[in-house]
């Protein structure tokens, strides 16, 4: 049976398919797909041993999958999750088919020298490279590392490797700022088409950072349906097609709310951090991509009521831009005044983190000093509007 949506796991080391529930959690976050985990480790349940494979064999395990997964279900839209180890596996492998690629708390290198040094500390046991090593873990169980799990570390590059998957694949990775395994994390070679997420949390994502690591991942995977309206270079539509299925060369309709007071402050709201785009960046009050069967006029005053409670709102009619960079749409503005307390608005939670009320002045003054947290288009939008 063809699964319109299939998500792909591939876990961390010494440890079952499940990553010791991290993947369960995940899966349950999206009942509509179809969730496919596997050992990659040699487990004997009356022993209670787990036996490392070498991650050559791993990558050739999850290659193996995939191509099936692919074969079995050629309409399926298949999307990959990763933990830890799991996420230099993938990277080896360099599945084909996947739409996108999650990471979480992957390795920013594979040094043979500094794993037997954390590891040391770690479990209280002595290592070599060139006989099998036990560690007891804190379960009871005991993980066996075999001399060719060691071997298959050697000369690895885990961020070229990681950039290399990303050539065709949309990557998304998830660090943990707190990670007690990893140590400190610095992706510093990560080609810049990969999506960074920080996350002040330890190696597992435990406790309360969990649902927060599972929203970030709902709202990266999850299938839209809706149908978005493509327009020629002249905005003329075109035609239409599914958010998750928009190529470079297609170009959208977004309309964007430029919400003043009487006194010339400036409404702006911050992303949720759990956006595909920006992710927590502030940016106009209200924008949204229109969809099909709206026009620009229908969809900001829908966004408007959405987004920040805005009701009954009579836009008044601003500029319309064309905008060409990593995203390729035609932006029509709108412009409205309203006298109201940031905390008298009701923002939607999976869309906006906050709002807040800015003076040109403070507005002016964080461009200057702090670009990196605001959309491009607030330069223009503070000049034109």
């Amino acid at each position: 049976m063809n699964a319109r949506h299939i998500v792909i796991y591939s876990h961390g080391f010494g440890v079952r398919k499940d990553d010791r529930g991290l993947f369960t959690d995940i899966a349950a976050s999206l009942p509509n797909a179809e969730h496919i985990m596997f050992d990659y480790n040699q487990v004997d349940d009356r022993a209670n041993t787990l036996t490392v494979a070498p991650l050559t064999e791993q990558a050739k395990k999850l290659r193996q999958v995939a191509a099936e997964v692919e074969a079995a279900n050629p309409d399926a839209v298949i999307d990959l999750v990763c933990h830890s180890q799991g996420c230099v596996v993938a990277a080896i492998a360099k599945p084909t088919g996947l739409r996108k690629t999650v990471f979480t708390a992957p390795p920013p290198d594979v040094d043979i020298e500094d794993k037997i040094r954390r590891w040391r500390v770690r479990y209280g046991t002595t290592f070599t490279t060139k006989g099998v090593t036990y560690l007891e873990r804190k379960d009871g169980s005991t993980t066996i590392v075999p001399p060719a799990y060691w071997i298959s570390l050697k000369n690895l590059d885990a961020q070229e490797l990681y950039n290399t998957l990303a050539e065709n694949t949309d990557l998304v990775i998830i660090t943990a700022t707190q990670d007690e395994v990893l140590g400190e994390v610095a992706l510093d070679k990560l080609a810049p088409n990969i999506k960074v997420i920080e996350m002040a949390t330890g190696h597992n994502f435990e406790d309360k950072a969990r649902p927060k690591l599972t929203r970030i991942i709902t709202a990266a995977l999850v299938m839209n349906k809706q149908r978005v309206i493509i327009v020629n270079e002249q905005d003329k539509i075109i035609g239409h097609k599914e958010r998750n299925t928009l190529v470079k060369e297609d170009i959208y309709r977004v309309s964007a709310l430029w919400v003043t007071d009487s006194e010339g402050n400036i409404l702006l709201a911050q992303r949720k951090f759990t956006k595909e785009h920006h992710p927590g960046k502030w940016g106009p009050a209200v924008a949204g991509t229109n969809d099909k069967g709206e026009t620009y006029e229908s969809n900001i005053i829908k966004e408007a009521g959405e987004e920040i409670g805005l009701k009954d709102i009579q836009p008044a009619l601003g500029p319309k831009i064309r905008v060409a960079n990593e995203h390729n749409h035609f932006t029509q503005w709108y412009t409205v005044t309203v006298d109201k307390p940031a905390k008298d608005f009701i923002v939607q939670e999976d869309e906006v983190e906050q709002i807040e009320w800015f003076t040109r002045d403070e507005l002016e003054k964080e461009l200057r000093e702090h670009p990196e947290n605001y959309l491009k288009s607030l330069s223009w939008a503070l000049e034109s509007l």
